[in-house]
């Protein structure tokens, strides 16, 4: 009998944490699912270890992955999975007993969702690391369909392996993709630009133990350039449809991490009046903030990476008449 929710746990050498999560999933209140454990070519023991766990339980299939990398192994997933419903979820993570069962309900009467999230919590050992800290802060925040829409920008608002999606979205909207950027990230825009709705239960039904060795020691696909370039495309796109003064913008920063932003959707086509920044400067065309031309006149490309800044500035543009989606958009 088909099971409503396939649940997809690629895995690499994570025997230390492979078992606290495969056990979190098998004690869900809700139980009508496949764990589908999928190996990436281990060399540790995570390998028996998945063996060990689909021998006791029926619901428990163990794949092994003929490829290399994420955006395969999740592939591969899907495509010998059978729920109505498909879960991510990590190797290092921990799921409330209750996170299936919420998803699930929602999925089921919110025919107009088509991607479910949650929020999560660090562990104490991780609290003291900024960029988690800041980025949680940021994306436990982000909850509705139209939060969703208006920060696609900044980075992806959710943890992807908390993610649940309906399966039609795969063959809707295509499957992940091995390419030179985050596959989560990328897949993610993909499917905001074709108009799938996503939204995050305001609940916390993950502990997200991401090891913080791995934000810094990934691969160049993961690299800060790799996101913007990523990001780039479906922002030029989302401005031909968004932007009523398309391809002119104005460029809300001035410095160089900004004007090296705009040059890959200048490449594109895009077009900047002038900048805006704290202080003015006539020889770069640069004019003080204080000088924001009132809304309608223009739309705003705000590349602004630290988020207490970013607030600050949407709240300037909003008070001068701005909307945000309408007027201006933030990207970092």
């Amino acid at each position: 009998m088909r099971p409503t929710v396939s649940i997809l746990l690629p895995f690499f050498n994570d025997a230390n944490t492979l078992g606290e999560s495969i056990n979190s999933i098998l004690t869900q209140e809700f139980e009508d699912f496949e764990l589908l454990l999928i190996d990436k070519h281990s060399t540790d023991n995570s390998y028996d270890l998945a063996v060990e766990f689909s021998n006791k339980d029926e619901r428990i299939r163990l794949i092994d992955v003929a490829g290399k990398g994420q955006a395969n192994a999740l592939n591969a997933g899907i495509e010998n999975s059978d729920g109505m419903y498909i879960a991510l979820m990590s190797p290092v993570d921990i799921a409330a007993p209750h996170r299936i069962k919420e998803q699930v309900e929602y999925l089921d009467e919110h025919k107009d969702t088509g991607v479910v999230a949650a929020c999560v919590q660090i562990p104490p050992e991780f609290e003291d690391n900024t960029y988690l800290e800041i980025y949680l802060k940021w994306s436990n925040t982000i909850i509705t369909a139209e939060d969703f829409s208006l920060n696609r920008f900044i980075e992806i608002p959710a943890i992807s392996s908390t993610f649940m999606i309906r399966r039609e979205i795969f063959s809707r909207y295509g499957y992940f993709e091995k390419m030179e950027f985050p596959e989560d990230y990328e897949i993610f825009l993909r499917w905001m630009e074709n108009g799938v709705n996503f939204y995050k239960l305001p609940a916390y039904l993950q502990l997200w133990r991401f090891p913080v060795q791995r934000l810094f020691d990934r691969d160049d696909q993961y690299s800060t350039q790799a996101f913007f370039e990523t990001k780039s495309v479906y922002l030029f796109r989302w401005l031909q449809k968004y932007n009523q003064m398309f391809p002119d913008v104005v460029v809300w920063g001035a410095g160089k991490k900004a004007r090296s932003r705009f040059v890959l959707i200048h490449e594109l086509g895009i077009q900047s009046k002038f900048y805006i920044d704290q202080h003015g400067n006539e020889m770069y065309n640069v004019i003080e903030y204080k000088e924001t031309p009132p809304a309608g006149s223009h739309f705003i490309v705000c590349f602004i990476g630290n988020p207490e800044v970013r607030v600050k500035t949407k709240q300037f543009l909003v008070e001068l008449g701005y909307v945000e989606g309408n007027d201006f958009i933030c990207v970092t």
